[in-house]
């Protein structure tokens, strides 16, 4: 079974996605939850818990959090099986393509879209000039752009996400024979990413990505301010 949430706001998006969750596990006291995001996609942890195989033979609910952008050709061509799953999967993801979103809508039991607000559109928007900013390293733009961000009530820890994915797009795209294929991006963001690597080299992008890694758990566990210390990183570019 699919339930495919959507849409650009994501903060709506992951609220209502939470809440439905929660209360489906309410129900179902012996299901056990998974998620896959980014980080931890790969291709036979979700034929396992397609099929219920191996560690997931319990009845599990799953969430495939914005994957297309790195597997969405995968998942196309196991919508059908997702469906037919004993276990119950949650598709949630930005914006996708007509042809990607009606192909997941033909196979969903429950489809919702999130769409944004022209303000919230404003600060997405700034969130990608971010990211942008970031891959041109472009400290001043990337600061101001920030603080603008963190006033307008944007979210640190989601942005955060983003500026993680741009820099591992960035080393992805500096490695030998990267092609969009191979790195499984589309080409336009491929093109971006390859540009934007040019003003780093492997070492600081691995040690971008490290520190953002890290700078994640220490806010996590309480260590540390999520917004405080995303500034610093910003800073430090």
């Amino acid at each position: 079974m699919i339930y495919f949430f959507y849409g650009d706001d994501s903060r709506r998006r992951r609220q209502k996605l939470s809440a439905v969750i929660e209360g489906m596990l309410g129900k179902k006291p012996d299901a056990v939850f998974q998620k896959i995001d980014s980080e931890s996609w790969d291709e036979g942890r979700l034929e396992e818990l397609i099929e219920g195989q191996g560690l997931f033979e319990q009845k599990c609910v799953v969430e495939l959090d914005s994957l297309f952008e790195i597997g969405g050709d995968f998942i196309s061509g196991v919508l059908a099986r997702l469906a037919e799953s004993r276990n119950i999967f949650f598709i949630a993801e930005g914006a996708l393509d007509k042809k990607t979103l009606e192909k997941i809508k033909k196979h969903a039991e429950k489809v919702q879209e999130f769409p944004l607000t022209k303000k919230e559109a404003a600060r997405d928007n700034r969130v990608f000039a971010m990211t942008d900013a970031l891959g041109r390293r472009d400290r001043k733009s990337f600061w101001l752009l920030y603080q603008k961000y963190v006033l307008g009530g944007g979210v640190a820890e989601e942005l955060h996400g983003l500026l993680l994915w741009q820099t591992k797009a960035m080393l992805l795209a500096q490695s030998d024979g990267a092609t969009p294929k191979n790195t499984k991006q589309n080409p336009f963001v491929f093109k971006k990413s390859l540009e934007f690597s040019k003003n780093y080299s492997a070492a600081e992008l691995r040690e971008l990505s490290s520190r953002l890694v890290s700078l994640y758990h220490d806010a996590r566990r309480g260590e540390v301010s999520f917004e405080t210390a995303l500034e610093k990183f910003v800073l430090s570019i």
